[in-house]
């Protein structure tokens, strides 16, 4: 029986956040952090950015609810303020400067993987409420 539309969004997405929490398993903060160069993302970066950017298109973008980097105090448990940073002043790390994406503080793959969870959990929930013909 073919996926639906649906069904494959919600797959997809369930997927890409389990291969990254994956990948961050038995990383050193101080791995977390490396850079192999001034211009490149840390790993730290992208265990952020990429929650982040799910927070920010499908809670506030298009289920219209706070985003839960702000909502769950994330910003004091990871200690990054991106509100009105970056593109369009949406704090998910796109458009960032290399300065900016560099200031990803010492916090353990724990509060990341948290954060993906949350994240993980809430765009789940949005693609189970949809019908199965909500994306034909």
């Amino acid at each position: 029986m073919a996926l639906t539309g649906v069904e494959v969004m919600r797959e997809a997405f369930q997927r890409a956040y389990g291969a990254l929490k994956t990948e961050l398993q038995g990383l050193t903060t101080e791995q977390l952090l490396w850079r192999p160069a001034p211009t490149a993302n840390s790993i730290a970066f992208l265990a952020w950015h990429t929650p982040r950017t799910g927070d920010v298109f499908f809670l506030k973008r298009i289920i219209g609810k706070p985003e839960i980097w702000f909502s769950d105090d994330w910003t004091k448990r990871v200690a990054v303020d991106a509100q009105g940073k970056g593109l369009r002043g949406l704090g998910m790390g796109t458009g960032f400067s290399d300065e900016q994406a560099g200031e990803m503080p010492a916090v353990s793959v724990d509060e990341y993987t948290a954060y993906i969870d949350a994240v993980a959990a809430a765009v789940d929930a949005y693609f189970t409420s949809l019908g199965p013909d909500a994306l034909e």
